[in-house]
């Protein structure tokens, strides 16, 4: 019995320490340039399989076990235009958090993205609907039980660099385009849940936004949901400093006949507390330099601050 409980545990500790090195071999390929290589080019392969259009990444690089960075990412829609492309983006995630039901971002960086969304006439659907239903399953399934056990997500820094991003809905007549030079801030507390958020400090400088409203379509026209009205949830948001820079807004209203342009140098405000849902403010220090700002009114603008006094 002896000579084969001792072949037994010896079997066992080879076993053990042949996964052990294979758990350690697949780390190391992970970081390899060629399993990276590989990777990238089976993931672009899929989807442009499954949405029909052309996606491309420059390089993928995973550090194990934490960071992932996308180098040239380029996804087009189906009329062959730009629906979002990246310089770099960045996720530093605890892997292992995962195991627990937890993601845990502990850095996202964005840089150099731009990002086109647009709804078009006559069937009101918006430019990225395609890959929503491309990955709908085929047919109806019962709703799922939760079983999650309450997944709990995270965020810790967020760094924004050079972002660009354009709206034009032809249902409601918004076209919006904003560009971002730079935002940043670090998460104390980061609760999706309960829709609590404490920040020391944001810092945002560059912020370019053109808004042009238009006539929305007549309401016959619009696809409207069904939707369950539940009570308001206001967020609790708290912050220590807050500073914005170099910051131009551009408004025109085709409608009313409003054109408004407003340029703030810079605004810095640090609260003491914030409380949204009892209306209630408390300001340590606001600092604003050199703000202008210009409105304009035609006939049918006139017409409105009129009615509206």
């Amino acid at each position: 019995m002896n000579k084969y409980l001792k072949r037994v545990l010896k079997f066992l500790l080879y076993l053990i320490g042949f996964i052990i090195l294979l758990v350690i071999a697949l780390l190391i390929a992970i970081q390899t340039n060629a399993f990276q290589q590989f990777a990238k080019n089976k993931i672009t392969a899929f989807l442009e399989k499954k949405i029909g259009t052309t996606v491309s990444i420059d390089k993928l690089t995973i550090t194990f076990p934490k960071e992932v960075v996308l180098t040239g990412v380029y996804l087009e829609d189906q009329s062959k235009d730009t629906l979002l492309a990246g310089d770099t983006i960045m996720v530093d995630i605890s892997m292992f958090k995962l195991l627990s039901s937890s993601v845990e971002l502990n850095n996202i960086d964005l840089r150099g993205i731009t990002a086109n969304v647009i709804r078009t006439l006559p069937d009101s659907a918006f430019n990225f609907d395609y890959i929503i239903k491309a990955f709908a399953s085929k047919t109806p399934q019962a709703e799922p039980k939760d079983t999650s056990g309450g997944m709990t997500i995270s965020v810790n820094k967020i760094n924004l660099d050079r972002i660009r991003i354009r709206y034009d809905d032809a249902v409601t007549g918004n076209d919006v385009t904003a560009f971002l030079g730079h935002f940043d801030t670090k998460f104390e507390e980061f609760d999706l849940e309960k829709l609590k958020f404490r920040t020391p400090d944001i810092a945002l400088n560059g912020l370019n936004v053109k808004v042009r409203q238009t006539k929305a379509i007549s309401k016959d026209a619009q696809v409207v949901d069904t939707v369950e009205v539940k009570p308001t949830i206001y967020p609790d948001f708290q912050f220590n400093e807050l500073v914005l820079q170099n910051i131009n807004a551009d408004y025109v209203n085709t409608v009313n006949g409003t054109d408004a342009k407003v340029n703030l140098s810079k605004l810095l405000v640090q609260s003491n507390d914030l409380n949204i849902k009892d209306q209630k403010i408390d300001l340590k220090k606001v600092e604003l330099s050199g703000i202008s700002a210009v409105l304009a009114l035609d006939n049918a603008g006139k017409d409105v601050v009129k009615r509206l006094q």
